[in-house]
């Protein structure tokens, strides 16, 4: 009996239940995923297939005056954050590097980077397209 608690203990001890993802963490990333493709593949056809006009700096700012073209890219833009930050954050729990404070600490390091990288994309967004 004290043996086998002895190891119920320790198991609990050594299971790693912050590590794993979770079903919201798979679902961020495979909805995310989902809608990155769509954003891309719109892109894609804006720039590629919708202009005959030469892919120019000018060009480019001249077709981020359309609401349409501005909706895709800033979707484009966030979406890419948001699951690439899930990605990251998957791999670097992955690597069970980290203790479950350490884990909480990540999450939020990826919140306040996602915002940041966000800000920062909105602002070079904003001075090409005006």
């Amino acid at each position: 009996m004290g043996i086998s608690k002895h190891k119920n203990s320790s198991l609990q001890q050594l299971g790693r239940p912050y590590e794993r993802i979770g079903l919201w963490g798979w679902l961020g990333l495979y909805v995310t995923g989902a809608i990155l493709l769509a954003f891309v593949f719109t892109h894609i056809l804006l720039v590629h297939y919708t202009s005959s006009q030469l892919i120019t700096l000018k060009n480019t700012i001249l077709a981020l005056r359309s609401p349409f073209v501005r909706t895709v890219d800033l979707g484009l833009l966030l979406f890419v954050i948001i699951h690439g930050m899930l990605g990251l954050r998957k791999v670097m729990l992955d690597l069970d590097l980290l203790r479950i404070k350490g884990a909480l600490y990540l999450s939020w390091f990826m919140a306040v980077a996602s915002a940041a990288l966000l800000v920062w994309g909105l602002y070079v967004f904003t001075r090409l397209s005006y």
